[in-house]
């Protein structure tokens, strides 16, 4: 599940980071939180 979703966002800032790059930064900000989760939730499944 969360190799695809990794995956998806990859692609969606490959996109917006030819169009703009203000969004493309905006884009990596969220990015950055989002792995954040992955790791709380990697975190929580290994040591619960």
């Amino acid at each position: 599940m969360i190799v695809p979703v990794f995956n998806y966002h990859l692609s969606i800032i490959t996109i917006m980071g030819k169009n703009n790059k203000s969004l493309y930064i905006s884009i990596l900000s969220n990015f950055r939180y989002i792995l954040k989760l992955i790791q709380n939730r990697l975190n929580r499944l290994v040591f619960s």
